[in-house]
């Protein structure tokens, strides 16, 4: 008898998946649970500057940098104490930040497409240089693909033409996870499930079935310049870091091989949480004052 009940209970709960969830157990490679966001986005997207893309300036000098950050917390990099000896050499820093999610809802050519109106708008098209930090990297990349001409020098921080390959496998696999989890919810929710459960521990002391909150995943996109790099010949600094979750060695040294005009700087010791301080910028300063 207990068997019985055993097998009712597993075929109940398989019966209710395939029912509502026919793809659940698909072994297609092709299939994808999580189909991406907006599959067809306007060219002519405007992200509105005042929520999303905030300008933080500091400095009166006649020059102008630029740095581009994506980051939960706004204005990460803005410790104007950092930025003294720019300061000092008659430049003016101007932070563009922009919250990450934004990078995951729109395409990246669509935010650097405000961005390079900011530029044209405020500094006639041009600044001395730009600099893009972490996932600032990518929208640096794109910005420099398809305006060489709007910076004299430009250089990617903490950032390289793709995110490390491991990143990708742990968000698949949370996931894969997720998914798991949320239909073993909605059969502990089941009401015609719970009358089961109720009917086999009659005469005991029934636990009730808890369902869990999952927390909400983005599918997020595989940011790759690969193929684009050899086209982008402007002046580019790295610099990377040897302790990033982010992006390996091997990437930014990779990053450096394809870029054909690169110079590459490997920090020991730093992440991107860390990455811009006082040695930083002086390498930065000595990449905008000397020749390439």
């Amino acid at each position: 008898m207990k068997k019985f009940f055993k097998f009712a209970l597993f075929s109940s709960g398989l019966i209710y998946i395939f029912n509502k969830h026919p793809n659940a157990l698909n072994t297609n490679k092709n299939f994808n649970p999580y189909p991406p966001t907006n599959p067809n986005p306007s060219n002519d997207i405007h992200i509105p500057k005042p929520s999303s893309m905030q300008v933080l300036s500091f400095g009166v000098g006649s020059k102008h940098i630029i740095f581009i950050e994506c980051n939960d917390n706004l204005f990460s990099l803005g410790n104007k104490e950092n930025f003294h000896s720019l300061l000092q050499r008659d430049y003016t820093i101007h932070i563009i930040s922009i919250k990450v999610d934004l990078c995951y809802e729109h395409q990246l050519l669509d935010i650097s497409k405000n961005i390079v109106q900011y530029i044209d708008r405020d500094f006639c098209g041009h600044v001395d240089g730009i600099f893009g930090a972490s996932m600032g990297g990518f929208l640096l990349q794109e910005i420099a693909l398809h305006r060489p001409d709007i910076a004299n020098r430009f250089g990617i921080i903490a950032s390289a033409y793709k995110f490390n390959d491991s990143l990708y496998n742990s968000e698949k696999n949370f996931q894969y996870k997720e998914l798991i989890n949320q239909l073993t919810n909605k059969i502990l929710n089941n009401p015609l499930f719970n009358q089961l459960v109720s009917f086999i521990f009659s005469g005991q002391n029934p636990a009730t079935p808890t369902a869990y909150p999952i927390p909400c995943s983005q599918n997020k996109p595989e940011f790759n310049f690969r193929q684009q790099l050899p086209s982008i010949a402007v002046p580019m600094l790295i610099i990377g870091t040897d302790k990033d979750f982010w992006f390996s060695k091997q990437l930014y040294e990779e990053t450096a091989r394809l870029l054909p005009n690169s110079r590459l700087i490997i920090l020991k010791n730093k992440g991107v949480s860390n990455i811009i301080n006082r040695e930083v910028i002086q390498i930065i300063e000595q990449f905008l004052e000397n020749e390439f």
